[in-house]
């Protein structure tokens, strides 16, 4: 039986996520985006309050592709989105390189490279939420490099609402 994500203490969630991270940026495995999202959402809502949630909730479709999906990872993805390549290339499909797009929504993909398979699962996240940075550290980087990663976020003493229960 699998544990839920909600067991994980922040610490065992943390390298969690760096192995999914791992998994999907290194190996290629996009199957496993959909669960990085999941637990990446809930690291971000454990070292901080819910990423761009105002007082109103959710902001309505604009009507502009690029923008709506940038809003659905910052509001329905808590800085983290699991979506089809294919929807990633439709909605980027601009002369300007992915990337160069990507960066002007303040966005990032997961792995780098798009799947040619449209139907490929990728994470789509911002970089400016807290925890973004735990998605570049990979498993391959060492145990140090993650250790420190871990001990950083431990001794950070940034206010609010929910600490993380290292």
């Amino acid at each position: 039986m699998t544990r839920k994500l909600t067991d994980f203490t922040a610490e065992q969630l943390m390298r969690h996520v760096v192995h999914l991270a791992d998994s999907v940026g290194r190996q290629g495995m996009t199957a496993l985006s959909d669960e990085l999202a999941d637990a990446a959402k809930l690291l971000q809502y454990r070292y901080d309050a819910p990423a761009w949630q105002s007082r109103n909730g959710t902001k309505p479709d604009s009507g502009i592709p690029a923008v709506d999906l940038m809003r659905r990872v910052q509001w329905e993805g808590n800085g983290f989105l699991a979506v089809s390549a294919g929807e990633v290339r439709r909605t980027y499909a601009g002369p300007e390189p992915l990337e160069e797009q990507l960066a002007g929504h303040n966005l990032l993909v997961l792995p780098r490279e798009l799947p040619a398979d449209d139907d490929a699962r990728v994470l789509l996240y911002t970089g400016l939420n807290q925890i973004s940075h735990v998605l570049t550290a990979t498993e391959e980087d060492g145990a140090a490099v993650i250790e420190d990663l871990i001990e950083t976020v431990r001794r950070s003493r940034l206010p609010h609402p929910r600490p993380m229960d290292f």
